[in-house]
């Protein structure tokens, strides 16, 4: 147990996937089936109480209030899983042992406590909303009112004005990812530590304040990175079929061999996509545990307080 390096953090993350890999995806199936069906369920009350609303002639106000609302407890279902990955990931520095029905449980626990860090952490964000909100109607109003704006896309010169939206991309996903890591170790210090909602949030700027670009660094190295397993993984469904497909062109296949090809490439696909989210969705929980624990071992000595502790045990045990 010592401080890492960013290699090091994403070397004991593939390390603890493939120690945990077992508990993680059947937590992470089953939590998801459970989620899903609670989600269903929500979902046609959801419309049935909308439609009501509805008829009731709300302003306009209390509907964005209520969508508002209906976001917030879906999100907070749909982050809710990482509590047990965190749970699972974190056996490494606390030993004890989660089982797949201690994570769900654990998971449904802290439903409250993510729902009010959601909510805090939504209020923060509504500044930066804002701003985004102000520039994009500024855009639209400029190609509404711009005669030679206008003239330009007409013409088709346009392509040029896709730079516009693309640095607008851009900047958007920079202040997400700053948003993400001020935040991202708000449902450690919940889960791990007990803290509520407010504590939880006020620890998690404390930690990554310290040495904040290199956390935003590395979590936008993780995300490339595990972006690239994902693509990568289909990607090789698709150049097997690519491959297949050429030898067909090349000995003039008909139709019905290219429509077979598709429905192949459709059939690979499924089982694809589900192998990767049930391996690679874990992967996120684990680096942020480790890039947490990383933290907490550089600020408060936490490695020399485990290693301590360890000590003790194996005396203990000993003796």
């Amino acid at each position: 147990m010592e401080i890492m390096s960013l290699s090091q953090i994403l070397d004991r993350s593939i390390d603890v996937l493939r120690k945990k890999l077992k508990t993680l995806v059947l937590f992470n199936l089953a939590y998801s089936i459970i989620v899903g069906v609670i989600a269903f369920i929500s979902i046609m009350l959801g419309a049935v109480i909308f439609g009501v609303v509805l008829s009731l002639s709300p302003s306009d106000f209390f509907m964005v209030l209520f969508i508002s609302l209906l976001i917030l407890v879906a999100s907070t279902f749909a982050v809710s899983i990482y509590v047990g990955m965190i749970s699972i990931s974190a056996e490494e520095f606390t030993g004890y042992k989660v089982t797949v029905q201690k994570a769900i449980s654990l998971s449904f626990k802290a439903l409250p406590k993510i729902f009010l860090i959601l909510i805090m952490v939504g209020i923060s964000l509504l500044p930066a909303i804002g701003v985004f909100w102000f520039i994009i109607k500024s855009i639209v109003e400029s190609f509404e009112t711009n005669y030679y704006l206008n003239i330009a896309l007409i013409n088709a010169s346009w392509i040029p004005l896709l730079g516009v939206p693309l640095l607008l991309m851009i900047a958007v996903s920079a202040v997400m990812l700053i948003y993400f890591s001020l935040f991202s170790f708000s449902f450690h210090a919940g889960v791990i530590e007990g803290k509520g909602a407010f504590s939880a949030i006020k620890k998690s700027i404390m930690l990554v304040r310290k040495n904040f670009w290199r956390i935003v660094l590395y979590n936008f190295v993780f995300v490339i990175t595990v972006a690239g397993i994902r693509y990568s993984l289909q990607a090789v469904v698709s150049l097997i079929i690519g491959i297949v497909f050429l030898l067909g062109k090349l000995f003039n296949a008909n139709s019905d061999f290219k429509v077979l090809l598709g429905g192949l490439f459709g059939i690979l696909s499924g089982p694809i996509n589900i192998m990767t989210w049930l391996i690679v969705t874990p992967i996120g929980g684990i680096f942020t545990t480790m890039l947490y624990y990383n933290q907490r071992f550089k600020i408060e000595g936490l490695d020399l307080e485990l290693r301590i502790k360890k000590l003790r045990d194996t005396m203990k045990g000993n003796s």
